[in-house]
Order: structure tokens, then C-alpha cells, then sequence
């Protein structure tokens, strides 16, 4: 990814209303999930994980050397989706949010 599209995507996920209402939905579908371990894959810098931290244990992948150096929650790791560093099994959910269309 070009290093000027990710730092101007970083600023935007933050505060764009596309990204504010996804993050909105997310919150909604998953507000009862408790305890449970949730992966999103093309996670960026990690708002959506941040809201669903509080009550889960969350984790974020990434192949964005950009997003994962300055992400917003503490459990992001650098790797492909096409070869994830995970046991199988290992998560409850699993986000891959504005990713599959793209491939």
C-alpha cells in the first residue's frame, strides 16, 4: 500500500462517517458478545477492535507495517490473510471488513 494513502486512511478511519457507522454497526451486533476471542483481519490501525476490547479479547491483523506501528489497541500483528500465524480454532469471530470484496 502507498505510504501516503495510509497515512491519510489512519486519519480518516478515525473520524469519517463511513468508518464511524461501521464501527456504530459492529458495536450494535456485537454489544451482548462477552469473553469470547474475535479476530478482525485488514484491521488498520484498530478502532473497530477497540470498541469491542472492553468485554473480549480481541486481536488484529494487519500487512501494514504503517497501521500495525501505529495502531490504537495493543494486539495487532503484521501477516498476510492468506497465511495467518494462528492455530485453527484459535477465535470465536472473525471480521474481514472492506477486505474479501477486494481480492
Amino acid at each position: 500500500m502507498d505510504k501516503d494513502y495510509e497515512k491519510v486512511y489512519s486519519r480518516i478511519e478515525k473520524s469519517n462517517w463511513w468508518f464511524i457507522g461501521r464501527r456504530d454497526l459492529i458495536f450494535k451486533i456485537f454489544k451482548k458478545v462477552k469473553d469470547k476471542q474475535i479476530l478482525e483481519i485488514g484491521c488498520g490501525t484498530g478502532y473497530n477492535l477497540k470498541i469491542l476490547e472492553d468485554n473480549n479479547f480481541v486481536t488484529g491483523l494487519d500487512n501494514s507495517k504503517y497501521f500495525v506501528k501505529n495502531k490504537v489497541i495493543n494486539k495487532i500483528v503484521l501477516s498476510d490473510a492468506a497465511k495467518l500465524p494462528f492455530k485453527k480454532e484459535s477465535f470465536d469471530y472473525v471480521l474481514a471488513l472492506d477486505i474479501i470484496e477486494h481480492l
